[in-house]
C-alpha cells in the first residue's frame, strides 16, 4: 500500500480522434518498458474517460522522487513524448504525491 508522500507520475492525454488504439498500444510498450528498466517504477494505470473516449488519464506510483525524476530525464522518455505528440492533441504531465488513502 502507498503511503502518505509517495511519488505518482501522472499525466492526461487528449487523443486524435482515430488515433486511441495506437495511443493505447505505445503507452503499454513503454509502461512495460519502465517497469522492466528502471527499478523505482512500481507500475502503471491507464485509464479512459467513458464519456470523452479520446480522453486519458495515467498515473503510477515510484519509490521516490529521485527515481521518477531520473526516468523523466531519460532519452527514452523525451522519445516517447514525441511519438505521443504526434498521437496527442494534448498531453499534460504532473508529479504528484500522495496526501491521503481512504
Amino acid at each position: 500500500m502507498a503511503a502518505p508522500g509517495q511519488p505518482f507520475a501522472f499525466a492526461t492525454w487528449t487523443v486524435k480522434g482515430g488515433k486511441e488504439e495506437a495511443f493505447v498500444a505505445a503507452w503499454k510498450d513503454f509502461a512495460r518498458w519502465s517497469r522492466a528498466n528502471l527499478p523505482g517504477s512500481q507500475g502503471a494505470y491507464l485509464l479512459r474517460d467513458v464519456g470523452k473516449q479520446n480522453r486519458f488519464i495515467s498515473m503510477g506510483p515510484w519509490k521516490d522522487v529521485d527515481s521518477l525524476l531520473a526516468w523523466r530525464s531519460r532519452p527514452e522518455f523525451e522519445d516517447f513524448l514525441k511519438r505521443m505528440g504526434e498521437i496527442c492533441e494534448e498531453v499534460g504531465p504532473a508529479t504528484l504525491s500522495l496526501v491521503a488513502y481512504v
